[in-house]
């Protein structure tokens, strides 16, 4: 069973007075909803945005006009559609049990799955950059893994390399020659891991930092 716990973001420090003042200068643009399960992810790529919507599979929306934006198309994945990173023709999705889940999406109002990849435990979350994404696996009852697969060949994505987190993954972003992997454990401490991937096939932690939870644990670099 997969792990639940509040969704939150990582700042070492945020105060409530700049949360007021930031809200101040924000306002709606647009919305849209439709007869999804849960929006879980996004991801945004010139006019479109990609949902991912846990048991209703991947969302895409065309955003051209902000004030009115419009579903043009979905794609059902076979398991929960919890996070989704998109670049050139493709949109990955972290797709629970079911693992990845590689959707073409070079034409938006027809996407299809050319191929995927199964994974041991729980696809929680996933980044991508150059030929490679990475995903958070998720093992009930042992240490998470982050797992490197080779996606050059949509048709035959393949593992070249992981590293074990040691506590529970929540959320991973990749630049460059670094990953960088938000975790938690059952004793409310949160931590930011630094993966030197320079070597896809030989990953290194770099650094890491730990915390108590008292926001959580969402990041973007």
């Amino acid at each position: 069973m997969k792990r639940i716990i509040c969704s939150f973001t990582v700042l070492l420090t945020l105060t409530s007075m700049t949360v007021g003042q930031d809200s101040l200068n924000v306002s709606l643009a647009g919305s849209h909803y439709q007869s999804w399960d849960h929006a879980l992810d996004v991801a945004v790529q010139g006019n479109y945005a990609y949902v991912a919507t846990q048991y209703t599979g991947l969302r895409i929306l065309d955003i051209s006009n902000p004030s009115s934006p419009q579903e043009v198309s979905y794609c059902n994945t076979p398991g929960s559609a919890e996070c989704v990173a998109v670049q050139g023709d493709y949109a990955y999705v972290a797709d629970g049990f079911s693992g990845i889940q590689i959707i073409d999406v070079s034409n938006p109002a027809a996407p299809y799955i050319p191929g995927g990849a199964i994974i041991e435990g729980y696809a929680e979350d996933i980044a991508v950059q150059g030929n490679y994404v990475y995903v958070i696996d998720q093992i009930q009852a042992t240490n998470d893994i982050v797992r490197i697969i080779d996606v050059s060949d949509p048709l035959s994505p393949s593992e070249v390399g992981l590293f074990t987190i040691s506590e529970f993954g929540k959320d991973i972003d990749v630049v460059n020659n670094y990953a960088y992997v938000v975790d938690y454990n059952n004793s409310y401490y949160g931590g930011l891991r630094i993966v030197d991937i320079s070597n896809p096939a030989a990953p290194v932690l770099s650094g890491y930092i730990r915390r108590p939870l008292n926001l959580g644990v969402r990041l973007h670099v």
